[in-house]
């Protein structure tokens, strides 16, 4: 490992030693992400709290559910199981491996992976405060997945795949990847909202908190980690690299 011993970074230098390759604006505009992301969180919760005993959007489950196909099963299968808990686990450290590695900053994987497991654990906390029950799975027609027993809002599934493209947009908003990234990104995510309702385990509201509630989280994991950084070398620390 090596430390510089140079003075506190400033500009261009200071801007190399980011935890993560790339914000899109200025440090005020993350300052104005960051507020709106806890307005997000705040609105959220209230519309949680508010639909926490209703199933009024149960028919809109089931009709997605009466378009039965294989093609379908096969789709929400491989969202059920490639997004459970364990495997994204599997996902978000390999993401951050990669990082780690193509930046020469064991320090700049270990926050990519820190800002996806905040949009995935902002919706974790939800899904306990809020405590909504499932819909019920014997209502399905087409049966689709096994029965899930935690609570129903936010979508876990749908919160990580959000975290994950909404940190991988991050890092190459910059690039010329930009626009695959953000088209594979958003696509990836409607996917799997809509296979979560599909396989009726999720109300729809439920799958748009779980996206709203992840890009909150990844926003306010990056700011703060940011806020860290820049008060970190404003107080003299150093830029360390691998």
């Amino acid at each position: 490992m090596v430390t510089s011993t140079a003075h506190p970074p400033s500009g261009a230098a200071q801007t190399s030693a980011r935890l993560l390759p790339a914000w899109p604006g200025s440090p005020r505009s993350m300052r104005i992400a960051a507020f709106s992301a806890v307005i997000g969180l705040v609105a959220m919760l209230v519309l949680g709290l508010a639909i926490r005993g209703s199933r009024a959007e149960l028919g809109a489950a089931l009709w997605l559910n009466a378009l039965h196909s294989p093609v379908l099963d096969a789709i929400s299968q491989a969202v059920s199981v490639g997004f459970q808990p364990a495997s994204a686990v599997v996902v978000g450290v390999l993401l951050a491996a990669v990082v780690a590695l193509r930046t020469a900053r064991l320090v700049a994987g270990l926050a990519v992976g820190a800002a996806v497991a905040g949009g995935w654990l902002m919706a974790g906390a939800l899904k306990v405060i809020v405590a909504r029950p499932r819909p019920e799975w014997t209502d399905a027609v087409h049966r689709v997945v096994a029965p899930e027993t935690d609570a129903s809002y936010p979508s876990g599934h749908v919160a990580f795949v959000t975290a994950l493209a909404t940190v991988l947009i991050l890092l190459t908003w910059r690039t010329a990847a930009r626009g695959w990234v953000l088209a594979g990104g958003v696509m990836l995510v409607v996917v799997t909202a809509l296979a979560r309702v599909y396989a009726v385990v999720h109300y729809p509201s439920d799958v748009v908190a779980g996206a709203v509630s992840a890009v909150c989280g990844v926003i306010l994991a990056f700011a703060a980690m940011e806020m860290f950084e820049r008060r970190r070398l404003r107080n003299g620390g150093t830029a360390t690299a691998i």
